[in-house]
């Protein structure tokens, strides 16, 4: 027994030929006390669990992303090796974790050692590393000026002067489920991630519950799409399988089996520049993502799935590609998953780029080889990827079901709202003190988020607005900032979560510069299908750039009350008659800015740019 998946001794009566139901459970605690009572199989197991917390003694984990630049990753990971070698340090060893979230400060070296909390050190450079291998590994003395701080840990005494991770401000307002073991495992040892309850979830669902059961918890959750749109998980669920059950009542008998194809895709485009959430998540934690599409193929009976990935996230590809293999290997994926009847696999599909090219019909699109978006019904629920029952869901989404299986209702809903229960992941960017990818629970408010966990504006300089969503997303002015962070507030505001991401904007941004830029994106990828996306987001890109070069509105408008108006009109002309999500939304940045930054807009019709951004 080398490792978690080995078989313990003669009595585990587990087989490739004859599935353990519970295996999974049974990996971090084995021997249950129904299967059997052996001490060297106990001992046999706390070695290996000690092996994969500390190595050979001491472990070290270099906790980043791909935020940082591989170059810089290679120096580090140079260094130690080289460093440890030279000192001839044999019981320490060596690992690369995703990233904790607050990227101002990665990246990350934490000392894991069963003797004390784990210490991990921040913004570390090649050149710290030989004082931090002297000094903690062969001094045991903490370079306490280079600390972030500790892991509170229930089996170790925590030391008086290393502040508590969990209680530093970044961390102390979020609430990390989905994130949670995000920089803390090694995102390709699939034995630590059976430590941090790894496919606990797949397990109790197809050995507890059946398909149903699933499909009725996360109708009873109010669990929301982590996506732009937010819409209910159970109704997306819903539109599928009532679609799939009015075909069997229409559809004579030999036409069913052909009908019965449904494919499951993995939404993990994430074309927001600024958007990091879903990368993070997938470089820190891919089995994580597995678990969850497993387990909503499971509820909705899908056998086919696809994981529709950026082509920019190479580290989050090479990671999920190694993840895929040994779930694989492990019977969570593939043929006959953990000895039951269900088979669901996993492909990759690499995505264009562009934002567009990750809204859903788009996606369906390019799978099918052709090009655009699709009018919105049918559903990609009832007909999407060669016209068969399609279910899509972001990154984010799928984390989610599978702690609501695992945890059930009412640890998933203890958190957030009671419309808008659990957690959220964003993108805090801009002209904040603490950036990162951060998790909060639903509810909390903007206010918080950015001075909290944010720290508020930078030294010397004064908040002006908040952008939420991304280039389809909305500004808020900052007397407006006590919103509570949730989905019916936001939208109140004619603002949505979008991409996920909360820019900080000082009083250097230009607002009618940044909504020109988003339409000027928007025009760039539109796919020309309708009349409202290709002529009404022109007419309103063709005016911001003449206010914005000082040249002749066409139109002729002079006021401000003119502009008000023929601003409104093109939005609703665009958002009612749009046949995609992509252009109605494009339209929030204008109404937004326009409602609470008209003052610019005014100054831009007298050739003024305050920021001094524009002419």
């Amino acid at each position: 027994m080398t490792k978690l998946t080995d078989k313990c001794c003669p009595k585990c009566i587990d087989s490739d030929f004859q599935r353990c139901p519970k295996f999974t459970e049974c990996l971090a605690k084995r021997p249950l006390a129904e299967c059997h009572d052996d001490e060297k199989c106990i001992e046999k197991r706390d070695a290996i669990i000690h092996n994969i917390r500390y190595g050979n003694g001491i472990l070290l984990k270099l906790t980043t992303g791909s935020y940082i630049p591989e170059s810089e990753i290679g120096a580090l990971v140079n260094v130690i090796v080289t460093e440890l070698r030279r000192k001839e340090l044999t019981h320490v060893s060596l690992a690369v974790t995703g990233g904790l979230g607050n990227i101002a400060e990665a990246p990350f070296l934490a000392v894991w050692s069963p003797e004390v909390p784990t210490i991990v050190y921040a913004r570390v450079t090649p050149d710290m590393i030989p004082r931090i291998i002297n000094e903690h590994l062969e001094q045991q003395q903490i370079v306490e000026e280079w600390v972030l701080g500790q892991f509170s840990d229930d089996t170790k005494k925590l030391l008086d002067s290393v502040p508590v991770i969990q209680y530093l401000d970044f961390f102390h307002s979020q609430n990390l489920r989905v994130s949670r073991r995000c920089g803390v495992i090694d995102p390709e040892n699939l034995d630590e991630f059976f430590l941090e309850e790894g496919f606990l979830a797949l397990s109790k669902a197809l050995n507890r519950m059946t398909p149903d059961e699933v499909v009725n918890l996360i109708g009873v959750s109010g669990l929301r799409s982590r996506g732009g749109t937010s819409q209910l998980v159970a109704a997306k669920w819903k539109r599928m399988l009532t679609g799939e059950k009015r075909k069997q009542q229409v559809l004579p008998p030999q036409d069913q089996a052909r009908e019965q194809k449904r494919y499951l895709i993995c939404n993990a485009h994430e074309g927001y520049h600024l958007s990091l959430k879903d990368r993070n998540l997938v470089e820190s934690d891919p089995f994580g993502l597995i678990e969850g599409m497993v387990v909503t193929a499971y509820a909705v009976q899908v056998t086919e799935g696809m994981i529709y990935i950026n082509p920019a996230y190479q580290l989050a590809l090479n990671r999920l590609q190694r993840a895929l293999a040994l779930a694989r290997e492990h019977h969570y994926l593939g043929k006959e998953i953990l000895g039951t009847d269900f088979s669901f696999d996993i492909e990759i599909r690499r995505a264009p780029v562009g934002y567009l090219a990750g809204e859903e019909t788009s996606i369906i699109s390019f799978l099918e080889g052709d090009i655009g978006t699709r009018p919105v019904p049918p559903y990609p629920e009832e007909s999407g990827l060669w016209g068969q029952p399609t279910l899509i869901h972001n990154v984010e989404t799928f984390y989610n079901i599978s702690l609501l299986v695992y945890h059930d209702y009412s640890w998933f809903t203890a958190t957030g709202l009671t419309d808008n229960p659990g957690t959220k992941c964003l993108t805090l960017a801009g002209a904040v003190a603490r950036p990162g990818i951060i998790e909060i629970p639903l509810g909390i408010s903007l206010r918080e988020i950015i001075y909290g966990i944010g720290g508020g504006e930078l030294p010397g300089q004064t908040i002006k607005a908040v952008h939420i969503g991304g280039p389809l997303g909305g500004y808020l002015p900052t007397e407006q900032l006590d919103t509570s962070f949730d989905h019916e507030s936001l939208e109140r505001l004619g603002v949505r979560m979008g991409a996920g991401t909360i820019e900080v904007l000082d009083q250097s941004e230009c607002i009618v510069n940044r909504v020109y830029r988003h339409f000027q994106q928007t025009l760039q990828e539109l796919c020309g299908q309708c009349t409202a996306g290709r002529e009404g987001i022109y007419q309103i890109f063709a005016i911001l750039q003449a206010m914005r070069q000082r040249e002749s509105i066409p139109g002729g408008y002079t006021t401000i009350r003119e502009l008000r108006n023929i601003f409104h009109e093109l939005t609703e002309y665009v958002q009612h008659t749009s046949l995609c999500v992509y252009c109605e939304s494009a339209t929030l940045s204008l109404a937004t800015a326009m409602e609470h930054f008209e003052r610019e807009f005014e100054e831009h019709l007298q050739k003024r740019c305050k920021a001094g951004v524009c002419f």
